[in-house]
């Protein structure tokens, strides 16, 4: 109830493919932390403040995606 099926990975290969990106970012579906799908083609960054106690974010730098903490700690994701 109030879900929607997954893509399949034919289907995220043609939304990149139709915009000419690697990678897309995707929120109003939480998840416990900024994490990478699909073979870090698509970034879930909809994270629970609340729940988490500080923020999460997602940096992309010199063709690696990161996952930034509250305190800026940063870990590869993709």
């Amino acid at each position: 109830e109030g879900s929607y099926p997954k893509a399949t990975p034919e289907q995220i290969d043609t939304i990149l493919d139709a915009y000419d990106v690697r990678a897309i970012v995707v929120g109003h579906s939480e998840v416990d932390q900024v994490e990478a799908l699909y073979g870090a083609k698509v970034f879930a960054i909809d994270v629970p403040l609340k729940e988490l106690g500080s923020l999460q974010g997602l940096l992309l730098r010199n063709g690696n995606f990161y996952r930034v903490t509250g305190t800026g700690d940063l870990e590869i994701i993709g």
